[in-house]
């Protein structure tokens, strides 16, 4: 994990309504919050309501919110991106949730 106020490494990832999502799409935000999440990793089951209800509490706040799956869909075929959609439209995510196919933003997140 890199430390808090560490700058997030450049990424250009596709989200589960299609659209393209990239770092500069938060320029300007004072803070930024990167995620990486699956769908079934029992960690991440325990907290998601809660990750989709900070997103909702900063709705309208200047701070960004993104989301990212970089797990092997050959391994773990929920954690692809109908999976990913499934789960953003369940919980209500009103952020960005991305997937991360090569593995190359996690890796360079330091996961």
């Amino acid at each position: 994990m890199l430390s808090l106020g560490t700058l997030a490494p450049d990424f250009r990832l596709t989200d589960t309504n299609g659209s393209v999502v990239s770092l500069a799409d938060f320029k300007g935000a004072p803070a930024l919050v990167v995620v990486f999440l699956c769908n079934h990793c029992p960690f991440v089951q325990h907290v998601q309501k809660e990750l989709a209800r900070i997103g909702a509490d900063y709705a309208g706040h200047p701070v960004g919110i993104v989301a990212i799956s970089s797990n092997d869909v050959a391994q773990f075929p929920e954690d692809g991106p109908e999976g990913m959609r499934q789960q953003a439209r369940e919980l209500g995510f009103n952020f960005p949730y991305c997937y991360d196919e090569s593995q190359e933003v996690a890796r360079a997140s330091g996961g």
